[in-house]
């Protein structure tokens, strides 16, 4: 067996995955995604063809490091996450061939079960606080929401007061059952403004101080 093919697919709004087929018609998939940087991964992904077509994709960890030490400069974040990618798809053809899922290869489950979070979101206090209410009935004991708008670089007041009303909204929940109130992220933030528990002391005490500035 040998390979063919290699190809990444940029895939809205933020991803890229990628493709090594062979000339057995096995094909594997990974993802080589970087986090706003489709463009650059699927480009990264096309110059690691040039190692790997003509291989054999079972020597995975060979082409590891092959692709890993072909280039004068090694690591950074645009390289590793489309040699991740590729190793994800070379595991898959492995895992095809044997006819076993790719984590019985590695050593077997860790676990039986995965917590999972449910995603809310909407343009309001009202909408937030209706979605946070969809996902808590969902059984989800966690939740990921982006209280933010889009900000610039130094921004106004008004920006943070958003997000704390967004935030208390999501808090009026009945999350003492859960500990939905452990888990509100602000993913587009200006640098270094995190919350991992809104009601922490700590938070609340950073916030206060923020919007009586």
């Amino acid at each position: 067996m040998k390979i063919t093919k290699v190809e990444a697919f940029p895939v809205p709004p933020r991803w890229a995955f990628c493709k090594v087929d062979t000339d057995e018609g096995v094909s594997g998939w990974g993802e080589s995604t970087l986090e706003g940087h489709a463009a650059t991964q699927v480009a990264a992904v096309g110059e690691l063809a040039r190692i790997l077509v003509g291989e054999d994709p079972t020597r995975i960890e060979f082409l590891w490091q092959s692709m890993y030490r072909a280039g004068f400069y090694r690591g950074g974040p645009v390289l590793m996450s489309a040699l991740s990618g590729v190793d994800m798809a070379l595991w898959d053809i492995f895992g095809k061939m044997q006819g076993l899922p790719a984590y019985k290869l590695l050593g077997g489950a860790c676990r039986t079960k995965v917590r999972v979070y449910g995603g809310c979101g909407g343009n309001d206090p009202a909408e937030i606080r209706e979605s946070a209410r969809a996902c808590v009935e969902r059984g989800f004991t966690a939740m990921k929401f982006c209280p933010v708008d889009a900000t610039e670089t130094v921004d106004g007041l008004d920006v943070l007061k958003k997000a704390e009303a967004r935030v208390a909204a999501v808090d009026q929940q009945p999350l003492e059952q859960t500990s939905l109130r452990d888990v509100v992220f602000i993913e587009e933030a200006p640098p270094d403004v995190f919350f991992a528990n809104p009601k922490e002391e700590r938070t609340q005490l950073f916030l206060s101080k923020i919007l009586k500035h």
